[in-house]
């Protein structure tokens, strides 16, 4: 709730939406979005929730392309931006995880095993879903088919179609 008592949306962030902001090519439709989504957040029109496992993806990601020391400093530049909170899993969170990894992963490759690794969502994936259940007024936000395919999440990019 902001300081007039309207209740915010709360966007969980996926790991491409914080990577757009790292992207050398500034006019990408998808960098730009990204930028307005913070943007948006700094301003306090929605809250950020980041969760452990993307941040180790941003650290693992960035340290690989970049290096260690400017993967901390993005880090540490996001979380230090108002009204972006990192916040632990809880059992609950880990338990429907887990659920939903069963279902997306072994449930439907039974059922098609054309399936192929980039076709299912991975364990980030299920975690970042997951959390949205547990959070009122919150919507994953993500450019991400395995998560806006979910039958169990509301998800969007803000006008951008995953």
């Amino acid at each position: 709730m902001d300081g007039r008592g309207i209740i915010l949306t709360i966007l969980i962030l996926d790991t491409n939406i914080i990577e757009f902001l790292n992207n050398p090519f500034p006019t990408d439709s998808r960098t730009i979005k990204a930028s307005e989504i913070f943007q948006s957040i700094c301003d306090g029109k929605y809250e950020g929730i980041l969760i452990p496992p993307v941040l180790l993806e941003i650290y693992y990601r960035l340290s690989q392309s970049d290096n260690e020391t400017y993967a901390n400093a993005f880090i540490k530049s996001i979380l230090s931006m108002p009204h972006i909170t990192a916040i632990g899993i809880t059992k609950d969170i880990g338990m429907f995880a887990g659920k939903l990894y069963y279902k997306y992963n072994i449930v439907a490759k039974q059922a098609n095993s054309s399936l192929g690794h980039k076709d299912v969502p991975g364990g980030i994936d299920c975690l970042i879903a997951a959390t949205q259940n547990f959070i009122n007024n919150s919507i994953v936000c993500t450019h991400d088919r395995h998560i806006s395919n979910m039958t169990e999440v509301q998800s969007d990019f803000l006008g951008i179609p995953t």
